[in-house]
């Protein structure tokens, strides 16, 4: 079994930062020697996947995979009935350890919302 590792989407500050401890009673994260409270963040986790290139995958990332050449490939990564999923913008859904071996993390709907859209 895999330990959950996650990382944080700092609203104020437009920046991902690292979690290094997680108190789910007061609701607050431990980031760089700062506490910050869930109404600061958005809390997103690994998924247990890695990229082609070894980047760890987590919600909210955006996935460029080239299983399709001529069709949409950017998929966002969501938790959904119990799974990390893969999800195309026209609504079609594949569990992320499921996708091709060759899928790159292109970015994440925090810093780069416009890599979705734009399929």
């Amino acid at each position: 079994m895999r330990v959950p590792k996650f990382r944080a989407w700092e609203r104020a500050l437009k920046e991902m930062i690292p979690v290094h401890n997680i108190n789910f009673e007061t609701k607050i994260i431990n980031a760089r020697g700062a506490w910050r409270t869930f109404d600061e963040i958005d809390l997103v986790e690994y998924t247990g996947v890695k990229d082609m290139k070894g980047v760890e995958i987590c919600e909210g990332d955006i996935l460029y995979c080239p299983e399709y050449k001529d069709r949409i490939n950017n998929r966002i990564v969501k938790f959904e009935h119990g799974q990390f999923i893969g999800v195309l913008n026209n609504g079609y859904s594949k569990p992320v350890n499921q996708l091709t071996w060759d899928m790159e993390v292109i970015g994440n709907i925090y810093e780069n919302p416009n890599l979705f859209d734009q399929n």
